[in-house]
């Protein structure tokens, strides 16, 4: 990355419940970027942020799912800012989950990575890098992007982070 890069992590958005706050589960259509959450509207195939001032930034878009879908099986490609299409190849016995980008203008494939390509980094056109990171008990992933790649880093880093690190 050539200038300054900004960095963000992602973790999967952990639930609490109302009467018992010691019951935890993972959202299966939430990520926590700490300053925002990115939420996966499967019915009307939407992808937000949304921040706690009740801001809400439309990401993406994509085909609507079925009522109950995770983010590991969202089918057909996500649209990022009319720019990109980002999209899931799930796993199969021969195969591990991999994630492909390209620009939507040009067809370009930007970057394409698996899920079993080591504990390294993934790297996309040398501006977006997604770092898996394991402390103790604490799983996330470290984003470095520029800051036009905002919007690309936050899908590719939803999608790597539930693929990488839910059970």
């Amino acid at each position: 990355m050539s200038s300054q890069p900004l960095e963000l992590e992602a973790r999967i958005l952990w639930k609490t419940g109302r009467l018992f706050k010691f019951l935890k589960w993972p959202s299966a259509h939430e990520v926590n970027f700490g300053t925002f959450v990115v939420e996966f509207d499967f019915n009307n195939g939407q992808l937000w942020a949304r921040y706690p001032d009740g801001r809400n930034l439309e990401i993406g878009t994509f085909t609507p799912q079925k009522r109950g879908t995770s983010i590991t099986s969202i089918v057909g490609p996500i649209r990022i800012a009319g720019d990109y299409l980002v999209e899931l190849q799930p796993a199969t016995e021969q195969q591990s989950a991999a994630i492909s980008c390209k620009n939507h203008a040009s067809d370009e494939l930007l970057a394409q990575f698996k899920m079993d390509d080591g504990e390294g980094e993934w790297r996309v056109a040398e501006r977006i890098s997604l770092i898996p990171v394991i402390e103790g008990r604490d799983a996330f992933l470290k984003i470095l992007y520029t800051e036009k790649d905002l919007e690309l880093a936050v899908v590719l880093a939803s999608l790597t982070v539930f693929l990488r690190f839910s059970v």
